[in-house]
């Protein structure tokens, strides 16, 4: 079952970004910046890595996977 989810969660990915999806060009509002949680201020360089890093395992994981001939 996992096999298949993993799949489907591929082929989800491949079919957005095929349609002009780009997770870098993603923003986040910036009141996710202005909010102070139990530990503090939220780190807007932190949630800038934590974007960029996300992007990087979209693109990863909806990437055509080459075939072999």
């Amino acid at each position: 079952m996992d096999q298949v989810a993993q799949n489907i969660q591929k082929l989800r990915w491949r079919l957005r970004l095929g349609t002009g999806f780009d997770p870098a060009a993603v923003k986040i509002p910036k009141r996710f910046t202005e909010i102070t949680t139990w530990k503090g201020t939220i780190d807007k360089k932190y949630l800038n890595n934590l974007k960029k890093e996300y992007a990087k395992r979209i693109l990863e994981l909806g990437k055509e996977e080459e075939k072999e001939e």
